[in-house]
């Protein structure tokens, strides 16, 4: 499943895919990146975060906001919320939203 209630246009989620390779992007807290196969894809910065129209929501489902993630992964991230740097594409994304939302 690439995860079926996520709401990535599915050539992002192809995108994300590819550019994984299949594997979890989820940077581990040795450093090491996961590697576990991928299921789903994440955003890294949620659509609630002012991402429904405009600019923002086209960022929101930029391929460069979501990542690859294997089950695991998935539920550790949902549980850690906003921990971005156990993120591998997440922190220049991040830079490039709040100078879009002008925060």
């Amino acid at each position: 499943g690439w995860g079926a209630g996520m709401t990535f246009p599915l050539e992002i989620k192809r995108h994300i895919f590819e550019r994984s390779n299949g594997l979890c992007e989820v940077r581990l807290q040795n450093g090491e990146r996961c590697m576990a196969p991928a299921v789903d894809t994440h955003h890294i910065i949620a659509k609630g975060i002012g991402g429904r129209r405009g600019k923002m929501k086209e960022l929101i489902n930029d391929g460069r906001n979501g990542m690859a993630v294997c089950r695991q992964c998935h539920d550790n991230v949902n549980l850690l919320g906003d921990d971005f740097d156990l993120f591998v594409p997440g922190r220049e994304f991040r830079e490039l939203l709040r100078r879009e939302k002008g925060g």
